[in-house]
């Protein structure tokens, strides 16, 4: 538990750190990335999933050349809500 809090705390001042520079839009949405599965593993689900969305958000705004990391974090927003994002069945046939 004292790693995953000291991991935390570090995701944290480098997420405060890319956010204020606003320089480094890429390294801000890795770390939010990481930052939500660090808050998962430690039980912290509903910061996690905030998290989640705020990074999917910000990679849907970097651009189409991070559509592969959009589909991973929607991938897991689906899984931590028990929805099949690869369900493909369109029900308006």
């Amino acid at each position: 538990q004292h790693r995953a809090d000291e991991a935390l705390r570090e995701l944290e001042a480098a997420l405060a750190i890319y956010e204020k520079s606003g320089e480094s839009e890429v390294e801000a949405a890795e770390t939010r990335w990481l930052l939500t599965r660090a808050l998962h593993e430690t039980g912290q689900g509903e910061r996690a999933r905030s998290q989640a969305h705020a990074a999917l958000e910000a990679f849907v705004a970097l651009g189409p050349a991070w559509e592969k990391r959009c589909e991973e974090i929607r991938a897991w927003l689906g899984a931590s809500d028990g929805i099949d994002v690869n369900d493909t069945n369109d029900t308006n046939e």
